[in-house]
Order: structure tokens, then sequence, then C-alpha cells
């Protein structure tokens, strides 16, 4: 015979047991409302905010390339140059 392993915990169980139980303090004490889903508005703004710094972020790579390349491409005129 098989024996049913599964452990049914309650609410409280596992608030009290993870840091889920932070989250779920928040949401009965009014500050946070997990039965409803973040509107649209918020999710693309959040989302807005984060492509925008994936876009900066790459943006300060692309310079600093351009940047060593024009560094690079000096060195290599003043080499010629001695020669």
């Amino acid at each position: 015979m098989e024996e049913n392993l599964t452990t049914v915990y309650s609410a409280e169980t596992l608030a009290a047991e993870t840091e889920a139980g932070e989250t779920q303090a928040l949401a009965s004490s009014g500050e946070y409302n997990l039965d409803e889903p973040a509107s649209l508005g918020e999710a693309a703004g959040i989302m807005g905010k984060g492509l925008l710094g994936v876009f900066v972020v790459i943006g300060v790579i692309i310079l600093c390339v351009y940047a060593l390349n024009n560094i690079g491409k000096k060195g290599k005129k003043k080499k010629e140059e001695d020669k």
C-alpha cells in the first residue's frame, strides 16, 4: 500500500513558517490587497522603468566601446607616424 505523504498547511501555518508571513501581515493590515491584481497602469509603469534602465545601460556600454575604439585608433596612428 502507498501512503499519501501530502501535508496540508493552513494559511496561518505557512505565514508563521515563511517570509510570506510578513506579506500576509501587510495584506491583513490593508497595505496590500492580495486578492486583486495590480492595475495595468501600475504594471506598465514598472515595466517601462525596467526597460528604460536596460536601454540606458546598453547605451553606456555602446559609448564605452566607441570611446575605446577611438582611443585605439589614435594609438595606432601615432605608432605609424613614428616609423
